[in-house]
């Protein structure tokens, strides 16, 4: 089961589709201010591992549903794999709990996120340890 300290903040990296920013800040460390920030009322996670580190990407899991939905995650080959905002952050190994991002972890990730005139900003999926 996922824990939240609600005394702590997370620092994440996100991506707005909707206003087309990518953003550095800190939120809450509650489901709440997750579902707030991407906008949804259920949210899901899926891992990626860059340079040996395991991150999570967090997005609303209704996206699909909405009008028009815009991607945010792209696969290698150019398909889409998650709609909607989403945020980054680093996750503990054994998946308990979420973690903040530091300055190293953001140089990273900002590797794997491109502008493109069909999708906008987005996270493009390289592979593992890319």
């Amino acid at each position: 089961m996922r824990k939240y300290d609600e005394t702590k903040r997370l620092k994440v990296l996100g991506i707005n589709v909707d206003s087309n920013t990518v953003f550095i800040k800190y939120i809450p460390n509650t489901a709440r201010a997750i579902q707030k920030e991407l906008g949804c009322t259920e949210f899901g996670s899926d891992a990626f591992v860059s340079h040996g580190e395991t991150y999570r990407v967090l997005y609303d899991q209704e996206g699909l549903c909405k009008i028009k939905p815009k991607a945010s995650v792209v696969s290698e080959s150019g398909q889409p794999m998650v709609v909607g905002n989403i945020l980054i952050v680093k996750d503990k190994s054994d998946w308990s709990e979420f973690l903040s991002l530091d300055m190293n972890d953001i140089r990273r990730l900002m590797l794997h996120i491109e502008f493109n005139e069909d999708f906008g900003y987005h996270v493009f999926v390289k592979g593992e340890n890319s």
